[in-house]
């Protein structure tokens, strides 16, 4: 459904208009004064301040100017500087959030309102604006209006409630995630009020907010931004985007390959000695370093290394270095087996230990790499890779060119590609967007976590250095334990159970015990809040500093946010030192120094309660975002091993598809663990 398809018209006269507040139906606008609105204590003179607070859940500083305006026109104002750093699915929750802030209006001022709606009969109302045809209707002449009129249906909408005879004395916040005000939650509105000198209803009656039987609102909420139903997130993506029109090829053949199955019956299969050059090209020491990756392919070095714990490892001379080039294949041969593998956009320099490739006249760079970062190709590298043990298994060039390959036409080559960049440019946005809403969760949390222990530490508590609180212990030689990970946002959990392309510790001997309720903290990284109490038991990098208690009298889950609260990180980044930020470590002489301040067992308990009470809606909107993710990934990798082996025909689809622009550097796919030891290995190796 298209928006022009919600466009209306309307006649003047018939209709009941508004525009300025001073008119007869002045007090329907959002600018009109009169209508105070109470929320979380905190007072907003007009819906609009409200409405445009709402558009700043991580900016609260930002709420305060908008809110502390007595003129709903200069709250507005006030917040169009910052309107580029509203939530990021702004677009797609607004009616839901003016929608609510309508219901408020009325529920806190019932008589006023509701007797103001009723009195514009079965008339349409219709908000005349001059320029906004989605909130209201433009003049088309002087006794017709068109455009969407979002906010004149939304009062509609409530007028036919009224007339239904009910009461709104409960209004529920609208259901999306991290919707605060003041860094606080909304709460639920509940009122006690008189309609027509009648006496209060006994029984609450609420107005399902998310419920519309207006087609615009249900154009609006079919939008792909879904917080209860996750798991059906692939079947809508395959149902909305170019894979619902791809069927199969008319003939397929046996490819003879077992990573490969079924082949359309005119592709080819050849090894890839008869598809790729391999290239030695040296001597070009001034050239850029590049790396390959398992996550994002090739990228300069300085990008990899800008702000990590990670070290150039590469020579002084590097005159032995391979060239790369544009539209060059790179691989690294000990990670290829891991998807270290991808084509070049940049001209730089790779490890000597790297194999580079260039395709023949009729190969596809591009597609070959997407072919190759395929889980089948994975399984096929490792199947040919050798080596005395896993962390050593290599992939060498003559055993590469022994793999086969299909070779589709050069046609259906370039169709595959333009294909998939235009469903990874799809998938990439969806995933930057949902990766901006963690964000915005994991901020709020940390707002109010801040707030908690705050309001704990400023009433009554002692004061102790941290050496009377924690000491450090390692326990080697527990190679059999879970190996886990420590990440910023998660804290200590095990390895595996997010997804990790890096290569695993070499030698788990060297690994140190972690007892559930230790603290774990990385020294490279601690000023920037990579510091946690665990919950579990296992075994973690041996540079990672391992603590435990030696004070009672102290919650476990208090000592862990209050390690982790702004406060204490700016006395990490204060007291780490290092040549550049990302080698700053926080040793543990100067750890042991910094002071803490410990309520009672009791404040802790209860800090702890109110923290977990808080922040429990937005963990859960964390978790359904991160299924999203997960789900679009698996999507991604489950559509591109389908359309490379051909088991998807995309010419006619990729033949509607304009031509991208040229093909950028790859971007982070997502975060990495706070461990040094499962960062990607770049170390240099000889030839052989």
């Amino acid at each position: 459904m298209s928006n022009q398809s919600q466009v209306r018209t309307y006649l003047r006269k018939d209709s009941a208009v508004f525009r300025k507040t001073s008119e007869a139906f002045g007090g329907l606008s959002n600018m009109a004064p009169g209508y105070p609105i109470r929320i979380n204590g905190v007072l907003y003179h007009t819906s609009e301040a409200l409405y445009q607070a709402c558009r700043f859940p991580h900016r609260p500083e930002v709420q305060k100017l908008i809110v502390g305006q007595h003129s709903p026109m200069t709250a507005k104002m006030k917040s169009k500087p910052y309107r580029k750093d509203s939530r990021p699915d702004w677009e797609l929750v607004r009616v839901k959030i003016m929608r609510w802030c309508l219901q408020v209006k009325l529920a806190q001022n019932w008589e006023k309102f509701s007797r103001l709606l009723l009195s514009t009969g079965d008339r349409p109302i219709v908000e005349d604006s001059r320029k906004d045809d989605f909130w209201g209707a433009k003049e088309k002449d002087e006794k017709t209006l068109a455009g969407m009129n979002v906010l004149g249906r939304l009062l509609m909408e409530l007028r036919e409630f009224i007339k239904q005879g009910k009461e709104l004395k409960i209004v529920e916040p609208p259901n999306i995630p991290s919707f605060l005000l003041f860094g606080e939650p909304a709460a639920t509105i509940e009122c006690r009020h008189v309609r027509y000198g009648q006496p209060c209803i006994e029984t609450t009656l609420a107005l399902q907010p998310q419920k519309s039987n207006m087609p615009l609102f249900d154009f609006i909420e079919s939008l792909p931004i879904d917080y209860s139903a996750q798991d059906e997130l692939a079947t809508r993506v395959e149902k909305h985007t170019l894979i619902s029109e791809l069927q199969q090829f008319e003939e397929y053949k046996e490819s003879g390959q077992e990573w490969l199955g079924l082949l359309p019956r005119h592709w080819s299969v050849l090894p890839n000695r008869a598809l790729f050059n391999e290239v030695n090209d040296r001597n070009h020491p001034d050239e850029e370093m590049l790396s390959v990756t398992i996550t994002r392919g090739i990228v300069r070095q300085s990008t990899l290394l800008a702000n990590t714990s990670k070290k150039d490892s590469s020579n002084s001379n590097k005159s032995a270095y391979k060239l790369v080039q544009p539209n060059d294949i790179a691989y690294n041969k000990m990670r290829a087996w891991q998807g270290a593998l991808g084509a070049s956009t940049l001209r730089g320099i790779i490890s000597p230990a790297y194999v580079v490739i260039r395709p023949r006249t009729t190969a596809s760079t591009w597609y070959y790499h997407h072919l190759y970062r395929t889980p089948a190709f994975a399984k096929e590298a490792e199947r040919w890779s050798y080596g005395i043990t896993s962390d050593m298994w290599s992939l060498r060039p003559e055993h590469f060119k022994l793999i086969y390959s299909p070779s589709p036409p050069p046609d259906e080559q370039a169709a595959i590609v333009r294909f998939l960049d235009h469903a990874n440019r799809k998938i990439d946005r969806f995933i930057r967007s949902k990766r901006k809403m963690i964000a915005l969760l994991n901020e709020q949390k940390q707002a109010i976590i801040h707030h908690g222990i705050d309001q704990g530490i400023n009433g009554e508590c002692g004061c102790f250095p941290m050496r009377a609180v924690l000491r450090p212990v390692k326990r080697f030689g527990y190679a059999d334990k879970v190996l886990l990970s420590l990440f910023r946002d998660y804290g200590v959990i095990p390895k595996d159970s997010r997804e990790n392309k890096n290569v695993d510790v070499r030698d788990l001997d060297l690994c140190q015990l972690v007892l559930p309720g230790d603290v774990v903290m990385n020294k490279m990284k601690a000023w920037q809040g990579s510091i946690a109490v665990s919950d579990l038991e296992g075994i973690v990098s041996p540079d990672y500093m391992v603590l435990e208690f030696i004070r009672d009298g102290i919650d476990r889950k208090f000592f862990h946010y209050l390690l982790r609260s702004p406060d204490m990180v700016t006395q990490y980044r204060r007291n780490a030192y290092g040549v550049r930020p990302g080698q700053w470590r926080l040793m543990y002489p100067e750890f042991c120094r910094l002071h803490v301040h410990i309520p009672s067992v009791e404040e802790q308990e209860r800090i702890v309660k109110q923290i977990e009470d808080a922040t429990s809606t937005l963990n859960k909107g964390i978790t359904r975002t991160e299924r999203e993710i997960a789900l679009m990934q698996e999507f991604r990798t489950r559509l591109t091993a389908d359309v490379v082996t051909g088991k998807l025909d995309v010419r006619a689809a990729a033949a509607k598809l304009p031509e991208l622009e040229e093909r950028g550097v790859p971007e982070d796919e997502g975060e990495e663990p706070d461990d040094e030891l499962l960062a990607e290995n770049d170390a240099e190796e000889s030839d052989e």
